[in-house]
């Protein structure tokens, strides 16, 4: 890699970027810049980026984030090295990010990162149980499924489990549209692409699924009906012949015959019964737009997931 540190000779260029800080930081900032250098130079990488983040919290500039990028990529530390170059690339001009060695950009392609955004500046974002940001967050992270909470005065009002993709950008962006945070809009978008490609939920087609329903219950009514009927005929010729010739056989027959009516009759009223509920009370085509909302405004009570756990939070719709 030619281009190893952003100003190795450029002090001035340091100092100057550096110049709304007071003389006393710049001097603090000059001296953990130049034991970074000289650290780096013997390759004792983790000791120069102590020196440059400690540099970095007294002066925040672009080649402080670069530099921090090189050792970090120097150690192995994906997740920090893409951390502080994106954060680099957006602080410089197009020409300063071409000269980007590749190695440094290809790194984005083997981790994620998460984008939360908030409407309050007070909203605690908590990513795998611990607290990253606060107002919003912008995380790099290792591709797979990490949950995502978002605390305001110590309660969860919102949560999600979002999948992290190597090389993407996961957004998760909560507006005030409904209450504290009802509107919620996810996307996801690569690295340099500034058109979100939105993910639209496809329809859930439940019409068929209640119509089998309804069918089978009441063919299953129909059928009991039928089974109640032919053994309540049964009964009826069992009788006529007990009264011609009464005998304890027939007696037992007619017995049998009347339980078995009984049963079938009550089967298929309960039967039945499904069978009209269903009817009344099925959704028989799927929901669209004007149906997500038929109440209009009012309190709901929706499940959400917490870092102590399972939790109950009533949300006001609009």
């Amino acid at each position: 890699m030619k281009r190893v540190l952003l100003a190795v000779c450029v002090l001035g260029l340091f100092l100057g970027r550096a110049e709304a800080q007071n003389a006393a930081d710049k001097v603090q900032a000059k001296k953990l810049y130049l034991k970074g250098m000289s650290l780096f130079g013997h390759k004792q990488y983790k000791q120069a980026a102590s020196a440059f983040l400690k540099a970095y919290r007294v002066v925040h500039i672009p080649d402080i984030e670069y530099n921090l990028a090189i050792v970090y990529y120097k150690q192995g530390d994906v997740i920090r090295a893409v951390k502080y170059l994106r954060r680099y690339l957006k602080h410089v001009s197009v020409k300063e990010r071409q000269a980007v060695p590749g190695p440094l950009l290809d790194m984005q392609r083997r981790v994620g990162v998460l984008v939360v955004r908030v409407p309050s500046k007070n909203a605690l974002v908590v990513v795998g149980g611990k607290v990253r940001g606060r107002g919003g967050l912008e995380m790099v992270l290792k591709p797979g499924r990490t949950t995502v909470w978002v605390r305001i005065k110590g309660r969860v009002v919102a949560s999600k489990v979002v999948d992290i993709l190597p090389g993407t950008e996961k957004v998760w962006e909560l507006s005030a549209m409904r209450g504290s945070f009802g509107a919620q809009t996810h996307g996801r978008r690569e690295f340099g692409d500034h058109h979100m490609r939105s993910q639209p939920k496809k329809p859930i087609r439940l019409g068929r699924l209640h119509w089998g329903y309804f069918a089978g219950t009441l063919a299953l009514a129909l059928g009991l009906g039928a089974g109640g009927l032919v053994t309540g005929l049964k009964t009826l010729d069992v009788k006529s012949k007990f009264d011609k010739t009464p005998t304890d056989d027939l007696k037992a027959q007619g017995e049998q015959y009347r339980t078995l009516t009984n049963v079938f009759i009550g089967l298929s009223a309960g039967a039945a019964t499904a069978a009209i509920v269903l009817a009344v009370f099925t959704r028989w085509h799927p929901k669209t737009k004007e149906d997500q909302n038929p109440g209009g405004s009012g309190f709901m009570i929706l499940p959400s997931v917490a870092p102590d756990g399972g939790m109950l939070t009533i949300q006001w719709r609009r």
